[in-house]
C-alpha cells in the first residue's frame, strides 16, 4: 500500500499554487519541483500524469515528440518498440534495468488515449497532450541533455530552485490560507510536515522550534485553528502513535483540541438542551390535551 495520503496532498497543492497563479506572482516550476521531490521520499507512485496540463503549462514538465530524444537514433528500436505502449518510463540509458543511482529514470512516454482511453482525455482536458510525447521533468538527466544540445535554452535551461522544506510548507499553507483552503492547510499541518518531522530526537527539536517558517506556521495554526479540524490521518487518528514523540508534544497543539473539543461539548450540551425542552413540550401539549377532553367529556 502506497502512502495516498502525500500523493493526494502534493496533487492538491499543485492545483492550488496553479489557481492562484494569476495573484500571488510565485516561482510554480521551482515549487513544483520541491513538491515532487518531498514526495518521493515516500512510498508512492507516478502521479504526475494526474495534472499533467499544468506541469507543462508552469514549464516543470517539457514534451516533445518521441523522435526528439537525444539518443533516439542510438537505441532506435527501443524507442520504435514504444510506440506499441500506452506509458513508460524511460531510464537514462534505456536498455539497462533501472537503478536509484547508476541508470535512474531519466524521462517518460505517454500515450494517453492508447493508456486510458480518448474518454478519459477529453474528461481530463488534455487537449494538445491527448498524444504520444515524450516528457521530462526540469532538473531531470533527460532534460540536461535537452539543455546540453540547447533544445531548452535561457529560462528553460535553468535548474529549479531548491527549497527549504520548512519554507516550501510555510509557502503552501499560507497560499491555502489565502485562497480560504483551511482543509489543504491542515492536511500539511497534521499530516504532511509530521510525517517529515516526527520521530525526531529530543536534542534537535531545539533547531525546529528556532525555524522561522516552523514557528509562523504554528502561529498560523494557532489562529487558524488548524489542530482541530478532522482531516484523513490527522490528529484525531494519532492515537497510536507515540505520545513521547518530542517533535508532536511540540506541534500537536493541544489548545486548539482543547478548543475544539471545549465547542464539541457545548454544542452536546446544547443539544440535550433542546432535546428536553421538546419532551417537556410534549408532556405539557399531553396533560394539557387530557384536561381539555376531561372538561368536554364533563
Amino acid at each position: 500500500m502506497g502512502m495516498h495520503e502525500i500523493e493526494d496532498l502534493v496533487e492538491a497543492s499543485v492545483r492550488l499554487l496553479d489557481r492562484g497563479a494569476a495573484d500571488h506572482g510565485l516561482d510554480l516550476r521551482s515549487l513544483y519541483w520541491n513538491l515532487y521531490d518531498y514526495q518521493s521520499g515516500y512510498d508512492t507512485g507516478n502521479t504526475l500524469f494526474r495534472v499533467v496540463d499544468l506541469l507543462v503549462r508552469h514549464r516543470y514538465l517539457y514534451a516533445f515528440p518521441l523522435t526528439a530524444h537525444p539518443d533516439y537514433a542510438q537505441y532506435l528500436n527501443y524507442f520504435e518498440s514504444l510506440k506499441k505502449k500506452g506509458f513508460e518510463s524511460i531510464q537514462a540509458n534505456p536498455e539497462q534495468p533501472w537503478h536509484a543511482s547508476a541508470n535512474p529514470t531519466a524521462g517518460y512516454y505517454c500515450d494517453p488515449i492508447r493508456e486510458w482511453g480518448a474518454k478519459f482525455c477529453e474528461r481530463n482536458e488534455w487537449g494538445d497532450l491527448a498524444k504520444p510525447l515524450l516528457y521530462c521533468e526540469a532538473g531531470s538527466p533527460l532534460w540536461e541533455k535537452f539543455v546540453a544540445q540547447r533544445t531548452l535554452a535561457d529560462k528553460e535551461a535553468q535548474h529549479p530552485v531548491k527549497i527549504g522544506r520548512s519554507e516550501l510548507f510555510r509557502t503552501v499553507i499560507q497560499e491555502a490560507l489565502r485562497q480560504e483552503n483551511r482543509e489543504l492547510a491542515a492536511e500539511w499541518y497534521q499530516v504532511g510536515i509530521p510525517c517529515e518531522l516526527g520521530g525526531i530526537r529530543k536534542k534537535e527539536l531545539a533547531r525546529l522550534k528556532a525555524d522561522v517558517h516552523l514557528k509562523k506556521i504554528h502561529d498560523l495554526a494557532q489562529e487558524q485553528g488548524l489542530g482541530a479540524l478532522e482531516v484523513s490521518r490527522g490528529f484525531h487518528e494519532m492515537e497510536d502513535l507515540d505520545p513521547n514523540d518530542p517533535f508532536l508534544a511540540w506541534w500537536r497543539d493541544n489548545k486548539q483540541e482543547e478548543s475544539g473539543q471545549s465547542g464539541s461539548m457545548e454544542r452536546n450540551r446544547f443539544l440535550k438542551r433542546c432535546a428536553l425542552a421538546a419532551i417537556i413540550g410534549i408532556a405539557i401539549l399531553g396533560v394539557a390535551a387530557f384536561l381539555l377532553s376531561r372538561s368536554m367529556g364533563g
